[in-house]
């Protein structure tokens, strides 16, 4: 019995594992996207020039 257990130990250590690392790539793939210049570009407008937009009338 003893060793079942343990074999289901290993095998739930290795599928948190394998969940692990799949978070881990997702963390990346999430992080590359943010890095790129057009994210960049976005949280630039949003947090500095998106309030002043309303400012501006159509035939400025």
């Amino acid at each position: 019995v003893e060793a079942k257990l343990l074999g289901g130990e290993q095998n739930n250590i290795t599928h948190c594992m394998q969940q692990i690392n799949q978070l881990v790539q997702q963390r990346d793939i999430v992080h590359q996207h943010l890095d790129s210049n057009d994210i960049k570009m976005k949280i630039y407008y949003d947090r500095q020039l998106k309030d002043h937009a309303d400012e501006f009338q159509p035939n400025d």
